[in-house]
């Protein structure tokens, strides 16, 4: 699928998603980024990028030096499955969250900038992954048992 298919798709997908959304926050692409959504973490907002495929995922928050407090990126896989994460060339540290596909936050992991191994590893099969700046799970009361809503129309992107 082209570039432009495929933001097309996200766009409609986060359109459909907005309007699904009841008396929720709204979700939708963040200015000039149309990777970007804004979830409800732990009732704060959050605005993550999206990885979708193999090389976004791959390539995560590598060389980056700065993550804002109510940034992350969240990694969206096709299937649900046993997750480890590393932290190569990764500069900052991390809470390294791991989601079921409904959303369940199953543990938190936390990433030491540049160790690779041991690598962060999820305790139960997971769906997603949720990157945010480290201490914010803590800082926020996000643990295990709790839910971030991603709309369906987003899972469905994940290649």
């Amino acid at each position: 699928m082209s570039v432009a298919r495929r933001t097309l798709a996200l766009r409609a997908a986060l359109l459909l998603a907005a309007a699904c959304n009841g008396n929720k926050a709204p979700l939708h692409p963040a200015a000039g980024a149309p990777h970007d959504v804004l979830l409800q973490v732990a009732g704060r907002p959050v605005r993550v990028e999206l990885a979708l495929d193999d090389e976004a995922r791959a390539q995560g928050l590598m060389n980056r030096t700065q993550l804002a407090d109510d940034a992350g990126m969240l990694f969206i896989f096709t299937d649900e499955a046993p997750r480890t994460f590393w932290m190569k060339n990764t500069l900052i540290p991390l809470d390294i969250t791991f989601l079921t596909s409904n959303g369940t936050l199953i543990n938190v992991g936390h990433g030491t900038p540049g160790v690779e191994v041991p690598g962060v590893n999820s305790t139960a099969p997971a769906r997603m992954v949720l990157e945010l700046r480290a201490g914010w799970s803590a800082d926020h009361g996000f643990k295990p048992g709790d839910r971030v809503e991603v709309p369906q129309e987003l899972l469905d992107l994940a290649r």
